[in-house]
């Protein structure tokens, strides 16, 4: 089996000192393993208030596109 699940290497990454993560570089079930990881926090004496991170698919473009979706559906009145 494996030594490391995605959530297990979150947290020795946090145990290790690292407090910025880039879901974007995949731990699997990215959304998933990290709210599992933030539960276990408190385990290792860490506050969720000490880990950044940055969400998938946060590039300027896909921003872009999203808000001009949204202007365009906001455009229609629906």
């Amino acid at each position: 089996g494996h030594t490391g699940t995605p959530v297990q290497i979150l947290l020795d990454a946090a145990q290790a000192g690292h407090r910025h993560f880039d879901l974007a570089q995949g731990y699997g079930d990215a959304e998933l393993n990290f709210g599992d990881f933030v539960q276990q926090l408190p385990s290792l004496g860490l506050a969720r208030e000490n880990i950044f991170v940055k969400p998938e698919n946060n590039h300027p473009s896909d921003e872009r596109d999203r808000r001009d979706a949204s202007v365009r559906v906001a455009g229609h009145g629906g």
